[in-house]
Formats: structure tokens, C-alpha cells, sequence
């Protein structure tokens, strides 16, 4: 009677770990996850990050120093976003996190804490704490250079000959 408990214990423990192990987390190291490619196959975005989790049957993956690449027809980088931590959902191709984030660009650069981000429509909504720089002469596609102004300055006296 103790031997037949024994199997019987032995037969639920061996069931549970079974179990427990089909939801368990796959630990990945130097993760790499091509989300866009170019007609000719070549990379065109991807996600990477340098230690994940992953469930085995599907579903969010949490990624630590995680970052997002975006690259021209050459293969040159044209955009990187990271993210202290985040979570990745394969199935809506959206990015979420509640860390530090960084995007930068040749034009600008993009801080802030928490995003929503999501591949497909290349939408980065920032949560709080947000900081943009723009880079070079970039200033000038969003604001009108007014030193070009043909409105004459009220403090400099007027010149001669002027109408």
C-alpha cells in the first residue's frame, strides 16, 4: 500500500514537472528578430536584444537592452531605438515598455520613459519625461527661418532711399 502511494506521488510530481515545463520561459541570449524585409530579402527593420525570455508555446517575449533597427535599400542605418526592458508581442508586432527609451536619428534624437511602439505603422508614442533634439538643420524643416523676413527690423534706424 506505501509502495502503490509512493508510484502515485511519484506519477504527479513527474505530471506537474511536465506541465510546468510546457509554460515555462526559454532564457535567449543575443536574440535577433527580422520584423520588415526589402523586396530582395534583405533586412529593412529588426529587433534584437542581448537577453530575452521567451514562452515556447508563443505569446510576449521580455527582452532587457533591447533595440530596434531600421536600415536603407544599402543596408545602412537609418534609425536605432533601445529600451532598457520591454515586452514584444510576435503576433501584433507592437513593443511595449516602461523603461528608459532612446530613438535616434540622423535628424534627431527621441528620449523619454514608457512606449507603445508598433512595427507595422513605425508610430513611437512616448509615456512621460519626453526630450527631443533636433540634429543639424533639421530646426528648419519645422520652424520658418525668420532672418529671411522681408519686414523691416523696428530698432534699426532707416536708410536712405528706402520707400
Amino acid at each position: 500500500m506505501l509502495l502503490k502511494s509512493c508510484r502515485i506521488w511519484a506519477v504527479l510530481l513527474l505530471l506537474t514537472t511536465v506541465v510546468l515545463a510546457q509554460d515555462a520561459e526559454l532564457p535567449i541570449k543575443g536574440m535577433r528578430i527580422p520584423l520588415e524585409h526589402f523586396a530582395d530579402g534583405s533586412v529593412k527593420m529588426q529587433f534584437s536584444a542581448a537577453q530575452a525570455r521567451a514562452p515556447e508555446g508563443g505569446g510576449e517575449i521580455k527582452a532587457t537592452e533591447a533595440l530596434v533597427e531600421s536600415f536603407d535599400v544599402d543596408g545602412n542605418l537609418t534609425m536605432s531605438m533601445t529600451a532598457q526592458t520591454c515586452r514584444y508581442d510576435r503576433v501584433s508586432g507592437r513593443i511595449h515598455s516602461k523603461s528608459a527609451v532612446r530613438m535616434d536619428r540622423a535628424d534627431m534624437e527621441v528620449t523619454g520613459v514608457g512606449m507603445d511602439w508598433k512595427a507595422s505603422e513605425q508610430r513611437l508614442r512616448l509615456h512621460s519625461n519626453v526630450r527631443v533634439v533636433l540634429k543639424g538643420r533639421g530646426i528648419g524643416k519645422v520652424l520658418p527661418d525668420r532672418r529671411s523676413s522681408s519686414r523691416p527690423d523696428p530698432r534699426e534706424p532707416e536708410r536712405e532711399g528706402a520707400e
